[in-house]
């Protein structure tokens, strides 16, 4: 599979956990507010993949790229959707990188 991914900032991730909460009532008085790590790996999955090639249903037809099919190949093979979003914040270190050699060679 070829995938086309849009990596996240380390600003954008920390803005998409403050969205990503559970919230309730502990023995009906305490307010409790934790991050849901779930709803934010599904978000995560959702903004980072764009668009892929060669994914296909178990009938070997092509799976359209659509947040739904993202969360059931995640669902199926986590290894294979954690492995895209590691590579693309790789990419997104090594364009920091490239940025900040260039503004040295100014």
């Amino acid at each position: 599979m070829k995938f086309l991914v849009s990596p996240m900032t380390e600003s954008e991730n920390a803005d998409l956990l403050k969205l990503c909460r559970k919230f309730g009532w502990e023995k009906g008085q305490r307010f409790e507010d934790t991050p849901d790590y779930q709803a934010f790996k599904s978000q995560k999955i959702k903004k980072t993949i764009l668009d892929w090639e060669g994914a296909e249903n178990e009938e070997g037809m092509p799976l359209d790229c659509t947040d739904e099919n993202k969360l059931k190949i995640y669902n199926g093979d986590p290894e294979v959707i954690n492995w895209v979003l590691e590579e693309a914040d790789k990419i997104l270190e090594a364009g920091i990188k490239e940025a900040e050699a260039d503004k040295e060679n100014l």
